[in-house]
């Protein structure tokens, strides 16, 4: 088992200020998706855009399985680990607040969410689709999904 040394000190608190920080770890973190509130496509029966996207994750019998969530995640997962340690690390330091951790993860995870979504290429649309269209951008068209991607705290 690796070893800590701690360093007796009154630097933000000493070691009483370091508990407190620490029990405060559970407070940081934040969902990015899209939510309810992330509108409708138009119609008068039009789809929730966070349906759109979970159909286009999951798939159905007219749209192929496009789970950008995943390709989030497997992209993404050894970075946001070292992201987050370093943040703890300044967050138990003094040096960072729980509210200022939140927004700077929220912030990387909209835009990495973004460049996923924007990024995608299999499956293609299919050949009507790309006619209607105009172009072959399978998650990409009115930019309703990419557009309504968010954070919020947890």
């Amino acid at each position: 088992m690796p070893s800590v040394k701690l360093k007796r000190t009154s630097k933000n608190g000493g070691i009483a200020g370091l508990k407190i920080r620490s029990g405060k770890l559970n407070g940081i973190g934040v969902y990015v998706g899209h939510d309810g509130s992330s509108g409708k496509y138009p119609g008068k029966n039009g789809p929730s855009v966070a349906s759109v996207g979970k159909w286009n994750s999951e798939g159905t019998d007219r749209i192929p399985k496009r789970d950008y969530l995943a390709a989030l995640v497997k992209q993404y997962a050894k970075k946001y680990r070292k992201v987050m340690g370093a943040m703890s690390k300044n967050f138990l330091a003094g040096r960072l607040d729980r509210a200022k951790a939140n927004r700077n993860m929220g912030i990387r995870g909209v835009r990495e969410f973004k460049a996923i979504i924007t990024a995608w290429r299999l499956p293609r649309n299919a050949a009507s689709t790309i006619q209607r269209k105009g172009f072959d951008d399978p998650l990409i068209h009115t930019k309703r999904l990419l557009r309504s991607v968010m954070w919020k705290d947890k």
